[in-house]
């Protein structure tokens, strides 16, 4: 049980408005981070110590060099490096358990979602309550922790995470994770329905694009080629309408490419921000230029001070820590799952997932590549 709530916690702290906030995470992050080294510290081993000196090592000699290039100490990057030791720190204590306890944590926070999103349709978001409003005024947020509401996304379901498009990736990689080992970690029938049921009510583009990639997976992995066969056909007929028939996936996605090509300026959806991050990766590819918008935006002064709503997670990770930075962390992710199962699959599930969101800003993602399979 305590595992179980240990997990809980981690995925809260990673994606609830209430704890991950801009505001909230420099108080909730190092509060955690206190609670976790003084109660299992003494359960901390080798293996632990050895992949967070890597991090460190490598983080921190990248962050120095930023430092040193743009005269200026970031204390994002300490915020960055504690995400990371947190994260890493309770993925290694559940061992071999945590991806079972993930699934489980999903699977409730799922079920908890659904009344919580009819509730949130029947008497609207503005009468439903709030623990805390946190964002700008522009984009609103009503939390209770383990339900959120987007008042301008009122017929969309958020969960427990800051938006639709954050509850997508979160359930999204606990489907994947029950079919790491079937045997072990699938959550049966209704654990599953939960899950795809909470995940459909998102209205999430990304999220139904990696919905169906998983599903491919699924279908051309597990099952013989004869069914794989037969099968092909009706999953191209089923991707096809999708796309043609349902506007906030096809007639999005083409939307924003359209967008994208035909104007130089940045409005924020992942196409115009992956093709406006060009410039600063040109400038900088092997260092990154940093978090704050200082160094982050600094060939744009006229973004300081704004909410931009950067919509592609990828680029801005790659555009903020470099190649160093990525390929750190994107290789040991791979090397982990390399043991546990799937590491090619899972790396591209999280590149497009990481089209729509900030996955690798978040506590729970920068710790994954602490997963492993035998408890040392």
């Amino acid at each position: 049980m305590e595992k179980l709530i240990l997990v809980l916690s981690l995925v809260l702290i990673s994606g609830s408005p209430m704890l991950n906030s801009d505001i909230f995470i420099k108080v909730s992050l190092p509060v955690y981070f206190v609670f976790l080294t003084i109660r299992y510290w003494s359960f901390l081993r080798k293996k632990y110590f050895d992949l967070a000196s890597y991090f460190f090592l490598v983080f921190g000699f990248l962050f120095f060099i930023q430092a040193i290039s743009y005269e200026q100490f970031q204390f994002a990057y300490i915020s960055f490096l504690l995400k990371i030791f947190c994260g890493g720190l309770v993925i290694y204590i559940c061992g071999k358990d945590f991806i079972g306890l993930y699934i489980k944590s999903i699977v409730l926070l799922s079920i908890i979602s659904i009344p919580f999103y009819f509730l949130q349709l029947v008497i609207g978001p503005d009468s439903f309550p709030s623990l805390v409003k946190t964002f700008s005024e522009e984009y609103e947020l009503k939390s209770i922790l383990i339900h959120t509401v987007v008042p301008s996304d009122e017929f969309r379901n958020s969960g427990f995470a800051w938006e639709p498009g954050a509850l997508q990736g979160f359930i999204n990689l606990a489907l994947f994770f029950s079919l790491v080992d079937r045997k072990k970690y699938y959550p049966g029938g209704w654990g599953v329905f939960w899950m795809v049921l909470a995940l459909v009510s998102t209205f999430s583009t990304t999220g139904y694009v990696v919905l169906a990639m998983i599903s491919i997976y699924y279908v051309f992995i597990f099952n013989s080629k004869i069914f794989r066969l037969a099968l092909l056909p009706i999953v191209a007929f089923v991707l096809v309408v999708l796309y043609t028939q349902i506007s906030f996936i096809g007639e999005k996605i083409e939307s924003q490419l359209d967008d994208s090509v035909n104007t130089e300026e940045f409005f924020g959806a992942r196409f115009s921000s992956f093709n406006f991050d060009k410039i600063y990766f040109l400038s900088s590819p092997i260092i990154g230029n940093g978090f704050v918008e200082e160094t982050r935006w600094r060939f744009h002064p006229d973004f300081h001070g704004r909410n931009l709503g950067h919509g592609n997670g990828f680029t801005d990770f790659l555009v903020s820590v470099g190649l160093i930075g990525f390929f750190c962390y994107f290789y040991k992710t791979f090397k982990s799952f390399g043991m546990v199962g799937s590491p090619w699959f899972l790396i591209l599930m999280l590149v497009v997932m990481l089209q729509g969101e900030h996955f690798l800003n978040l506590v729970l993602f920068l710790g994954l590549p602490f997963v492993r399979v035998d408890d040392e």
